[in-house]
């Protein structure tokens, strides 16, 4: 189920819910379409009146896609959502009014109607999406994001159209305070953020498994970093002292995860398994190792965050597949077999949601350390450097 919240007259924002009752998932009543409206609301339409009387709901086929991705440090605040709709009614289609760029034809003109963009929640409709959950969880999965780009097309014998809808996280306050940020090697770093960042207005919390690291964790170097946003302040000085951040927008809360072998994150509840001999455990449809060890598999749906661990344990009985990578420290008995468990740190997760199929692919990493550098190029530089000429 997609959920848009349109701008309307004033302070306020009327939603349309996209879903498809042809799907035995999709069957939601109008008590729990308006509780998940309200609910999701509060995040996606920040603060401003949801207009339930104005609901309008479509039951229409449609295909989505969500991405979020820490591989590419520092593009781990940046998330992705695309959607397709089949034969989208005429009000879905005008929910971007184009027309404002396209009509432009001159550069001063467009930059003026692109500056518009500074401040989204005025300008742009905005959205959620629901996932109901497998037979293993009761968690519903949901996100929000800021629609920028509806593009519209009819087929070439004009029978049919299609609608995408995409979308970004979003966080009006993050993207438009920009600050400068003094850190100075002489006070614990974590201190210091605290004291910055809480006079914007943000809570600076730390994963439990990297407290005793980043309490007394000194900067590496005394440093000015130029008035910018939030998100690239941040970058900067993870970048500068081997952290990893993720923002809660809606919270107002920067989480930091210290980048060490022995600070990586605490192990996860959710369990994947190749042929569910584990009680609890979801299915994984694919895995590949890559990189030494990095893996990529698709899996029933589950609500996973950046930065977690997961569990896989292997229980396809194909020997050498997990040679290489570390085990967990205990086994599952399954008749005469003993089942060997596997961390995998989540580096990158993607829901996909349509009438084909609902899964999430992860990329993790079973070696925090190994996910965070190029290993190839760290061994190559090696054996330059003991080289004679």
């Amino acid at each position: 189920m997609i959920i848009i919240y349109k701008p309307a007259n004033g302070d306020a924002v009327d939603p349309i819910v996209i879903l498809d009752y042809t799907r035995s998932d999709e069957q939601y009543s109008l008590a729990q379409i308006t509780r998940y409206v309200f609910s999701l609301g509060i995040q996606a339409a920040k603060g401003k009146t949801v207009n339930i009387q104005n609901l309008k709901t479509y039951s229409l086929d449609y295909s989505m896609v969500f991405s979020h991705s820490g591989i590419n440090y520092g593009d781990s605040l940046k998330t992705k959502f695309t959607a397709t709709i089949l034969n989208a009614p005429m009000e879905l289609i005008g929910l971007l009014n184009i027309k404002q760029y396209i009509s432009e034809e001159n550069i001063n003109a467009l930059s003026t109607a692109l500056n518009k963009i500074i401040d989204p929640q005025a300008f742009f409709p905005t959205g959620a999406f629901v996932i109901k959950p497998n037979s293993n969880s009761t968690d519903i999965i949901s996100r929000t994001f800021m629609l920028f780009s509806t593009p519209f097309n009819f087929d070439t014998r004009r029978l049919n159209s299609t609608l995408e809808l995409h979308g970004s996280e979003f966080d009006s306050m993050v993207m438009r305070l920009k600050f400068s940020v003094n850190i100075n090697k002489q006070t614990p770093l974590l201190s210091q953020l605290k004291t910055i960042f809480g006079a914007q207005g943000f809570t600076v919390n730390v994963d439990p498994q990297s407290v005793p690291v980043l309490s007394s964790l000194v900067p590496v170097v005394d440093r000015y970093y130029p008035p910018s946003t939030i998100n690239s302040v941040m970058d900067e000085v993870c970048r500068d002292n081997s952290i990893a951040h993720v923002t809660d927008s809606d919270s107002k809360t920067i989480f930091l995860q210290a980048l060490r072998p022995n600070t990586a994150p605490r192990d996860g509840t959710k369990i994947f398994t190749f042929n569910n001999y584990v009680p609890g455990s979801n299915v994984i449809s694919g895995f590949s190792l890559q990189n030494y060890a990095t893996c990529n598999f698709e899996a029933e749906a589950v609500d996973v965050k950046l930065f977690e661990s997961v569990r896989v344990y292997d229980d396809s009985f194909n020997p050498g597949q997990f040679d290489n990578l570390r085990k967990l420290p205990e086994v599952i008995p399954v008749g005469k077999a003993r089942l060997n468990g596997y961390r995998f740190y989540v580096l990158e997760y993607s829901y996909q949601d349509s009438r084909v199929k609902t899964s999430v692919s992860i990329r993790g990493s079973n070696n925090w350390l190994i996910s965070n550098f190029k290993l190839d190029v760290f061994l190559e530089n090696k054996v330059y450097q003991g080289a004679t000429l």
